[in-house]
C-alpha cells in the first residue's frame, strides 16, 4: 500500500531553503528549527534579494543516501497532465518470415540519453495527433506513474535482485563462451543506464518476480512492477518514432522485458484466471512493437545484445511440440475441406503453415524451441488473423490451443508463463461446438496428462 504523506502549506514567499518543503513562514520556520540550521528569514537579505549561505547541520552519520547519488532511478516527470502524441508515419503491415530470430524483442524506443530523467519535451507529443499510433500499449499501463525520488531504496532492491535472481531466469543466450546470465546481468543493464525506458522496464520485471516468489507481499511488489511498466511505456512510446542505430539495442532488450511483463502482470493466483482476450491482447503488443525493429536487425545482430541471435539446436524436445506439429499437418486437408465457402480461410490456412514454420525454425536453431515458439509465433501472425480471434472463428480457436498447449510446456523452465496454457485452454474449450470441440478436448489431455493424442 502506498505511503500516505503529510500535507503543507503553501508558501510563495518563505525561506529560501524551506521553499521545496512548503516553509510555514514563522520566524524562523519551523523546518529550519527541525533540522538545527540557520532560516533565511531571520538572516538579512542582500541587496538582489538572496540571503548569505547558511551551512548545513552536521551528523555522525547520514540518515540516507540523496536520491541525486542515484541518476538512474529519477523519475519520469510528472504524468498528470495528458500525454499527445506526434503523428507517426505507419509503416504498411507485413508478414516477418524471421519472426523467430526477434523473439526476445517486442520493440519500443526512446532516444539514448545519460540521464536519468526523460525531459518532458521528449514525451510531450502533437495535439492533433489521432488516433493513437501505439493502440496496444493502453491494456498494459496499469499503475499510475509517480514519483519514485523518495523511493530509491526499494529500487535498489529492485535492481539488486534482477542481477542476482531474475536475470537467470529469462531466455539465455546459447553460445558456450558467454556467460549464462552475461547478456541479462551485464549487457542489459549497462544499456539501461543510457535508456531509462529500459530501466524502468528491468525494475517491473524484478518486482513481478518478486511478487511471484513471495505470496505474502504480492500486493506490494505488483504495485510497484505496474509503475514501473507504466513508465516504461511512456518512455518507449515516446522514442518509437525515432528508432536509431543508438537506442535499437535498448529497444529490443525492452521489448522481451516487455512480453515477460505482459505474462507476469495476467499470471493465474487462485482467484484469477487469464483469458483468450488477455493472450490476444499480448499478441496484439508483441506483434504491434516485435515488427518495429525489422529495419534495425542487422545493426541488432552486430551489436552488445548480439548473442541472442545466436543459437544452436537442442536435442529435448518437449512432447508437446511433437503433438501440435502432427496435428497442424493433419488439419491443413480439413480445413480445405470444412471452410469451403468460407471467406476466413486463406487466412487459417496461411496461419496452420505459417505456425508449423515456426515450429520448424525454432526446433533448428534453439535449444528452448518451446519459449521461442510461444514468442516468435504472434510477431509473425497475419493482420488478418487475430480478429477471428476476437471473432471466436472455431479453427482459429484450435490453432490458439495448439499454442498454448506449447506455452504450457514452457512452465518447467520459466515463472511468468505458469497457468497460463491450461487456463487458455479450458477458456477455448467452453466456447467450442462440434466438431471442432473435439480437437481442443484432445489438447487439454495432453496439458493434463490424460492422453498422448
Amino acid at each position: 500500500m502506498a505511503r500516505l504523506r503529510l500535507g503543507y502549506t503553501k508558501s510563495r514567499a518563505g525561506c529560501l531553503r524551506c521553499k521545496q518543503r512548503r516553509c510555514d513562514e514563522t520566524r524562523p520556520c519551523k523546518a529550519c528549527v527541525r533540522h538545527g540550521v540557520q532560516c533565511s528569514l531571520v538572516t538579512p537579505r542582500s541587496s538582489d534579494g538572496s540571503s548569505s549561505p547558511t551551512p548545513p547541520r552536521q551528523s555522525a552519520a547520514p540518515q540516507s543516501a540523496p536520491p541525486a547519488l542515484l541518476p538512474s532511478f529519477t523519475p519520469l516527470p510528472n504524468r498528470s497532465r495528458p500525454i499527445q502524441q506526434r503523428p507517426v508515419q505507419q509503416r504498411p503491415a507485413s508478414r516477418n518470415t524471421q519472426a523467430d530470430d526477434l523473439a526476445p524483442s517486442v520493440s519500443g524506443s526512446e532516444p539514448a540519453s545519460s540521464r536519468a530523467s526523460v525531459s518532458a519535451a521528449s514525451v510531450s507529443y502533437s495535439a492533433a495527433a489521432s488516433p493513437d499510433p501505439f493502440p496496444y500499449f493502453a491494456k498494459f499501463i496499469t499503475g499510475q506513474a509517480q514519483d519514485h525520488s523518495e523511493n530509491w531504496v526499494s529500487d535498489l532492491e529492485l535492481m539488486h535482485h534482477f542481477a542476482t535472481s531474475t536475470a537467470h531466469t529469462l531466455l539465455r543466450t546459447e553460445v558456450p563462451e558467454v556467460g549464462a546470465g552475461h547478456i541479462w546481468q551485464i549487457e542489459v543493464p549497462r544499456l539501461a543506464f543510457a535508456h531509462v525506458f529500459l530501466l524502468h522496464q528491468i525494475l517491473a520485471t524484478s518486482a513481478f518476480h518478486l511478487a511471484h516468489l513471495c505470496p505474502q507481499q504480492r500486493q506490494k511488489y505488483a504495485v510497484q512492477a505496474s509503475q514501473h511498466q507504466s513508465l516504461a511505456i511512456q518512455g518507449v512510446r515516446a522514442a518509437l518514432a525515432n528508432i536509431t542505430p543508438e537506442n535499437c539495442h535498448a529497444l529490443l532488450a525492452v521489448s522481451s522485458l516487455f512480453f515477460v511483463g505482459a505474462l507476469a502482470a495476467s499470471r493465474p493466483d487462485g482467484h484469477n484466471n487469464p483469458t483468450i482476450d488477455d493472450l490476444i491482447d499480448i499478441f496484439h503488443l508483441v506483434k504491434g512493437i516485435g515488427g518495429v525493429l525489422d529495419t534495425s536487425e542487422a545493426v541488432l545482430r552486430a551489436g552488445p545484445l548480439r548473442h541472442l541471435f545466436y543459437t544452436s539446436g537442442g536435442s529435448n524436445l518437449h512432447r508437446a511440440v511433437s503433438l501440435v506439429t502432427a496435428e497442424l499437418n493433419a488439419l491443413q486437408p480439413r480445413i480445405h475441406a470444412a471452410l469451403a465457402d468460407d471467406p476466413a480461410r486463406p487466412v487459417i490456412e496461411a496461419e496452420a503453415l505459417s505456425f508449423l514454420a515456426c515450429i520448424g525454425r525454432s526446433v533448428m536453431n534453439s535449444g528452448s524451441p518451446e519459449y521461442r515458439i510461444i514468442a516468435a509465433w504472434p510477431i509473425s501472425m497475419a493482420d488478418e488473423f487475430i480478429p477471428l480471434l476476437r471473432r471466436r472463428h472455431q479453427v482459429a480457436l484450435v490453432l490458439l490451443a495448439y499454442y498454448c498447449a506449447v506455452m504450457q510446456a514452457t512452465e518447467v523452465g520459466y515463472w511468468f508463463t505458469q497457468g497460463w496454457g491450461l487456463s487458455g485452454i479450458q477458456d477455448i474449450e467452453r466456447l467450442m461446438v462440434s466438431p471442432w470441440d473435439l480437437d481442443v478436448a484432445r489438447v487439454k489431455e495432453w496439458v493434463t496428462g490424460g492422453g498422448d493424442g
